[in-house]
């Protein structure tokens, strides 16, 4: 069972919750839905390079990309396209797309076809390189795939290293924090299954809190090597609703740390997943505060787990626990050979999940909550070796 030792505005969360509202957020959201402006989210100062975007967005179908990429088409309405793979994102015939379940004003949300292409890439690990080996990571590989692969000659020869394509940086301000994290505390213990203690001790610490809306979100604070608050990662807390994402103007290089002075660091995609490890720890009767967490927020952001390791010298061991999928295996493989390289005093080890007990970690500690299990007979990260230094093929 989860426990409940905690003080009493948790403790009135977790046994009599609010009740939550449930706004009809898709209707609302198809009233006010209108194809993005056609350059995405900003312009470049740089005119050349705003006439390379728009030959390329004016003259490949964002549909034709997404086949391309592997997605399967399907029609909303008599309007917009989706994909049977990600059923939250809407195309416009203005070759833009949004993506429902990314809040507004985050990372990623929509834009153009180029952005489509470089986030897409990003946050599915597709792995698209350009044909002189160049990773699609930024807009203007994506602008170079797109030339390479759909024969659009940019006019007055296109020079790649002149095309500047970073978006100003957006001013990042935390969302107002509620008097009372009563929905964020009842979602995360009787949705998520994580036990009250650890709810309890991510509000003391002040990486977690309840946003002041009717939404009720859940906040996860980021906080840098320097103490600063800069990065943040909003999650719903409604039934039914996939919301969630960074926060605007986040610092993409910080990332949901839990720093417990240790030498070992759990490394997970979400902050939910980091705070369900903490709670099968406590299940199987150990210190959660024993090891550090580390939630990436992406698989494409690994980048915060090695400057995480750069600024922390002390760590010694690192246990993935990413998702049981593609992406997170993926993630994983590439990381491993990242640390292998950079870190070689490092071990690195991968938290398996037994089989049939779902995707991720909180899956896995729902499966014990419901099976009543407060005791796991072997640890995941103890089923297998610690990892070694793989070759990473071509297309990751």
């Amino acid at each position: 069972t989860v426990g409940n030792e905690i003080g009493p505005d948790i403790a009135k969360a977790v046994e009599v919750p609010a009740p939550l509202p449930q706004p009809q957020e898709e209707q609302q959201r198809e009233a006010k839905r209108k194809p993005q402006k056609p350059y995405g989210s900003y312009r470049n100062s740089n005119d050349q390079y705003n006439e390379w975007r728009d030959q390329l967005v004016n003259n490949i179908d964002i549909r034709d990309v997404a086949d391309r990429l592997g997605y399967t088409l399907t029609r909303v309405g008599n309007k917009f396209f989706s994909t049977s793979e990600h059923d939250s994102v809407r195309f416009y015939p203005n070759n833009t797309y949004v993506r429902e379940s990314v809040p507004k004003g985050a990372a990623h949300r929509g834009g153009t076809t180029i952005d489509f292409v470089k986030n897409f890439n990003l946050d599915d690990g597709i792995g698209l390189h350009c044909a002189d080996g160049t990773p699609v990571n930024e807009a203007k590989d994506a602008m170079k795939w797109l030339s390479e692969n759909f024969n659009i000659q940019l006019s007055q020869g296109f020079d790649y290293s002149k095309a500047q394509s970073k978006a100003p940086k957006q001013e990042f301000k935390l969302p107002k924090k509620a008097d009372n994290p009563v929905h964020a505390a009842a979602y995360l213990h009787k949705t998520r299954g994580i036990d009250s203690k650890t709810i309890s001790n991510m509000l003391e610490r002040g990486l977690l809190y309840e946003e002041d809306t009717a939404f009720h979100n859940a906040i996860f604070v980021g906080v840098n090597k320097d103490g600063e608050r800069d990065f943040a990662n909003h999650h719903t807390t409604l039934p039914g609703s996939k919301y969630k994402g960074d926060i605007g103007g986040s610092n993409e290089e910080t990332g949901w740390y839990v720093a417990n002075n240790s030498d070992k660091l759990y490394v997970s995609e979400a902050p939910i997943d980091a705070m369900s490890l903490m709670s099968v720890k406590r299940m199987d009767g150990e210190n959660p505060d024993s090891a550090n967490y580390l939630a990436t927020c992406s698989t494409a952001k690994l980048n915060i787990l090695y400057n995480r390791l750069t600024d922390d010298p002390n760590i010694k061991t690192v246990v993935f626990a990413m998702d049981k999928d593609d992406p997170g295996q993926k993630a994983i493989q590439t990381a491993v050979n990242t640390i292998s390289a950079k870190f070689p005093n490092i071990t690195c080890k991968q938290y398996e999940l037994p089989d049939g007990c779902g995707k991720d970690v909180n899956d896995y500690l729902k499966y014990r909550n419901n099976r009543g299990q407060t005791n796991s007979p072997k640890k995941p990260e103890q089923q297998s070796e610690a990892l070694t230094q793989e070759p990473v093929s071509p297309e990751i």
